[in-house]
C-alpha cells in the first residue's frame, strides 16, 4: 500500500510570547495547595510571585520555534529537530494527535486540561484527516502546530464510528498508515488521543525516557494499547509497522461499504502485540518493548460506569501509587457519554462550549484542583451515573 499523501498547513509560530490572544487566555498565577505542591512544580519551575502564589514559567519560557508550511511529514520533522535543539538531548520525542472534527471538543479540553504545563503544546503536532477541523483548530487561543493529512475520505467518513463498524477501521487504518509514515522520516514521537485527562505532565515521568524502542500503556486487555505510545524510529520499528500495516489492510474491503456497516476484523491493537510476542524469528527480533504502569498511564476502567465496571479497584491501585500520569477516557461507547462521564468528574475544563475557550483562570484553576481532589478522594464530585449516561453500554 502506497503512503497516504499530505496536503499543506498553514504557518504556526513558537515563541517568547503569550498564547494567542483569541480568546485571551494566560494563566499567570496559581494558588497551590500544599499537597498540588508538587504537581504545579512539575509545570517547568515555579517561582514566587508578588502575592506569594506561584508563576508556572512555561509560557515565558516557551522556545522560539517556527516551522514554514509544509505537509505533515516536514513539519513533524521541524518541530522534532527544534524539540531536540531546545532540550540539548537526543532522547526526546514530539507529542502526536490525530484526530478529525467530531473530537474538537476533546482536543480543546485537552488544550485546557494542558494549558500550563511545561513543554506541551510547543511539542504537540494535531493531524487532522478532515479540512473541517484543521480550519476549526487554527481558531484555538492557544500556539499549537496542526496540519492536514489528504486521507482522501469522503466526508461522511470523517466522524465519529462505534467500534467493529467499516467508518472506524477506516480512520485506523488512515492512523497505522501516518504512524508507518513517520517512522520512516526519523521522527521520534508519542502518539496519544485527545480524550485522554493528563492529571500531571508526562514530560516529567522518567518512564518516557528510556532507550525502548516502543513505549505503551497497557489498555486492561493484555495488549499494548495505541492511545499512549512512543516510539523510537529505527529499522526494527519501521519493519514492525510495516508488517503491521500490511496484516491489518489485507482485512480491509474492496471498495466503499455504508460507514457504520458492521466490519469485525482482527484490530491494530492486537496485530501489534501478536507481532512483538512472536518476534523471536523476525527480522526485529531485537526489538525492545516497554509497558507503562497502570497506575501511572491507566484505561478507563478508572473511572465508573461504561463498561469498566465501578473502577474503584483501579482507582484504589492509582491512589496506592501517588498520583498517576494521564487516565484514557475509554471503556466507553460514544463522545457524548464520554463527555457527560468527564464533566460529572470534574474532569472537563472548557468553560464555553460554542467557543470551547477557558478564560477564566479562576474557574480553570479551580477545576484543576478539583480534578486533582478526585485522585484522592475517588468519587465524582456531581454524583454517580445515571442509567441513561451510556445506553450502548
Amino acid at each position: 500500500m502506497q503512503p497516504e499523501q499530505d496536503i499543506a498547513a498553514s504557518k504556526i509560530e513558537f515563541g517568547n510570547k503569550h498564547p494567542k490572544r483569541i480568546s485571551n487566555i494566560n494563566i499567570t498565577r496559581v494558588a497551590a495547595l500544599p499537597h498540588e505542591e508538587r504537581i504545579f512544580s512539575g509545570w517547568g519551575g515555579v517561582q514566587e510571585g508578588e502575592t506569594g502564589g506561584v508563576v508556572p514559567k512555561s509560557h515565558r519560557n516557551a522556545s522560539n520555534i517556527s516551522c514554514a508550511s509544509g505537509n505533515y511529514i516536514s513539519l513533524a520533522t521541524c518541530l522534532y529537530e527544534a524539540t531536540v535543539r531546545d532540550t540539548l538531548a537526543n532522547n526526546t520525542f514530539i507529542f502526536i494527535m490525530m484526530a478529525n472534527r467530531a473530537f474538537l471538543p476533546f482536543i480543546q479540553n485537552w488544550l485546557c486540561n494542558t494549558a500550563d504545563m511545561a513543554g506541551v503544546h510547543m511539542r504537540t503536532l494535531i493531524l487532522f484527516s478532515d479540512d473541517a477541523g484543521l480550519e476549526m483548530i487554527k481558531l484555538s487561543p492557544f500556539d499549537v502546530m496542526s496540519s492536514g493529512v489528504n486521507s482522501h475520505l469522503p466526508t461522511e467518513l470523517n466522524a465519529n464510528f462505534e467500534y467493529n463498524t467499516f467508518g472506524y477501521w477506516r480512520l485506523v487504518q488512515l492512523r497505522v498508515q501516518v504512524i508507518v509514515n513517520l517512522t520512516r522520516a526519523g521522527i521520534h514521537f508519542l502518539l496519544f488521543e485527545p480524550d485522554a485527562l493528563w492529571v500531571q505532565n508526562p514530560l516529567l515521568d522518567p518512564a518516557l525516557f528510556t532507550d525502548a524502542d516502543l513505549i505503551g500503556f497497557d489498555d486492561n486487555k493484555g495488549v499494548p494499547g495505541f492511545g499512549w505510545l512512543r516510539v523510537r524510529p529505527n529499522a526494527r520499528v519501521l519493519l514492525l509497522f510495516t508488517e503491521m500495516e500490511r496484516t491489518f489492510s489485507v482485512q480491509m474491503p474492496h471498495g466503499s461499504p455504508p460507514p457504520n456497516s458492521v466490519l469485525a476484523i482482527q484490530g491494530e491493537q492486537d496485530i501489534l502485540h501478536i507481532l512483538i510476542q512472536t518476534r523471536a524469528n523476525k527480522a526485529y527480533k531485537d526489538l525492545t518493548f516497554q509497558m507503562l504502569s497502570q497506575t501511572k498511564y491507566s484505561s478507563g476502567k478508572w473511572y465508573d460506569g461504561g463498561r469498566g465496571g465501578d473502577g474503584i479497584v483501579e482507582r484504589k491501585a492509582c491512589k496506592a501509587d501517588g498520583m498517576p500520569f494521564v487516565i484514557n477516557n475509554n471503556w466507553i461507547v460514544g463522545n457524548v457519554p464520554k463527555i457527560i462521564r468527564a464533566k460529572r468528574w470534574g474532569h472537563w475544563f472548557v468553560q464555553n462550549e460554542l467557543a470551547g475557550s477557558c478564560d477564566n483562570q479562576t474557574q480553570l484553576q479551580r477545576t484543576f484542583h478539583q480534578m486533582l481532589n478526585t485522585m484522592h478522594t475517588m468519587r465524582p464530585p456531581y454524583g454517580d451515573p445515571l442509567s441513561t449516561e451510556c445506553p450502548k453500554c
